[in-house]
């Protein structure tokens, strides 16, 4: 199984995303099969969502979970919020941050 972990990054990082730029409170709407409303700051478009997976209450609940969760991580010591506070733009707040395996990681230029 912890050859798939990479795999899950990008689809959770979508969820993490969504669940972050939402209002929706945990559990709001949750198992509904309604259309999700997004709560979008303004100027900021609406994330593409593939027809046969539209996004739920529920995903971003789940979002949010695995966001704070250490189980996440290569090492099970941090969470996604560790290092990516939402206060610094979801960054660290360094030049050069410092991975879960405590290498120097590049920062997107």
């Amino acid at each position: 199984m912890p050859r798939l972990r990479p795999l899950f990054k990008p689809a959770l990082l979508t969820v993490f995303t969504c669940a972050i730029v939402s209002n929706v409170p945990l559990g709001a709407q949750s198992g509904s099969s309604e259309s999700y409303v997004w709560s979008l700051p303004k100027g900021f478009p609406k994330p593409r969502v593939p027809a046969d997976n539209p996004m739920t209450a529920a995903k971003v609940e789940l979002g949010r979970r695995l966001f704070y969760d250490t189980r996440m991580s290569v090492n099970g010591g941090a969470s996604c919020a560790t290092c990516h506070k939402q206060e610094l733009a979801f960054t660290d707040g360094r030049a050069v941050s410092v991975g879960a395996t405590e290498k120097n990681t590049p920062g997107v230029r």
